[in-house]
């Protein structure tokens, strides 16, 4: 799959540390779904949502409720999304680089 990354404009898919690796690398704006009782999915959305890097998603979401949040999303976040995280130097040893980004966000 982390070679599909690099082909895609955009990541919809749940927030686990992997996809959270490859979305801080690539810079790829994501919607990021929510999974209840996984404190992993939690913590990684937290600080997505804190530095405002995705857009977080409750799941499922599927059928015509997809289409409509994938619409709105590429309407109004997408660009926005982008260009928060074209601002974070990221080097493409995304494992390293997201995990030291979360550690920071964790110390402040």
């Amino acid at each position: 799959v982390h070679l599909l990354m690099r082909q895609v404009d955009a990541v919809v898919a749940r927030c686990g540390y992997n996809t959270l690796s490859e979305v801080l690398a690539y810079k790829l704006p994501a919607i990021l779904m929510e999974e209840r009782g996984n404190p992993e999915i939690d913590s990684n959305l937290s600080l997505m949502k804190k530095e405002k890097l995705c857009r977080c998603q409750r799941a499922p979401v599927v059928g015509v409720d997809l289409r409509y949040s994938l619409i709105d999303f590429l309407e109004n976040d997408y660009s926005n999304i982008h260009e928060r995280l074209c601002n974070y130097n990221i080097s493409f040893e995304g494992d390293k680089e997201a995990a030291r980004i979360i550690l920071d966000l964790v110390d402040q």
